[in-house]
């Protein structure tokens, strides 16, 4: 199971370093193979991987084109019904961009993605039908925050 987390960047910038620490610790502990964090606009996206089907696809997936940024978690069982994607990951990127949210009720699998869409002022959050995978939200005044540990939050 991977882990992410996404929140205002000037909210993780008030954050001190062992608390940046232990919050990495525990992300790592559902995605101990790549984590990276990326910037972008006023975000900072946290993404811990665990990697077990289909090409790596290294996250936050980032369309800079479409000024897109998506985190995902899980496993879409059907996601070459799609297309020929490398990754059920790139999968979700590409069906958005594509079909905006018309594909979502046609996902099998065990997951949960959040998917921001800069240019539109949007932010997707989807799980599969029974949420096996967690994801977690809170709205503040610096913006949201979401993650699929709610100790993060």
């Amino acid at each position: 199971m991977c882990s992410f987390l996404i929140l205002p960047k000037i909210y993780y910038d008030k954050l001190n370093k062992c608390v940046k620490k232990e919050i990495l610790e525990k992300l790592k502990l559902r995605g101990p193979d790549k984590t990276n964090i990326l910037e972008y606009k006023d975000y900072i996206f946290i993404h811990c991987l665990l990697h077990f089907s289909g090409e790596i696809t290294e996250q936050p997936l980032v369309d800079k084109k479409n000024d897109i940024v998506l985190c995902f978690n899980g496993e879409i069982y059907n996601y070459k019904d799609f297309g020929n994607y490398k990754s059920d990951t790139d999968m979700l990127l590409n069906e958005y961009i594509l079909n905006k949210t018309e594909f979502i009720h046609k996902l099998d699998g065990e997951f949960t993605f959040v998917l921001f869409d800069f240019k539109n002022k949007l932010v997707i959050q989807s799980s599969d039908i029974f949420k096996i995978k967690p994801q977690y939200y809170k709205i503040t005044n610096d913006g949201i925050i979401i993650s699929t540990f709610r100790s993060i939050i």
